[in-house]
């Protein structure tokens, strides 16, 4: 059920941007969820690109960055 939920919002950005020039994937599951990039390029080869990009997340990082920011 995510993997479509995922697809239909991907398909939906497809079609309001009309087209795609990369996906960016971060967190855990775009980061490590090797099975469900691979399905992903198969099915976007089908939109005519399949180009994944995978972006390190590191939330701890953000956060401590924001609260410092607040003192």
């Amino acid at each position: 059920m995510f993997q479509q939920q995922l697809l239909k919002a991907i398909g939906a950005g497809f079609a309001l941007l009309g087209g795609l020039d990369v996906l960016a994937l971060t967190g855990g599951i775009g980061e490590h969820d090797q099975v469900l990039r691979q399905w992903l390029t198969e099915r976007l080869q089908l939109l005519g690109t399949a180009q994944i990009a995978i972006i390190s997340a590191n939330e701890e990082l953000e956060i401590y960055q924001q609260i410092t920011a607040l003192r």
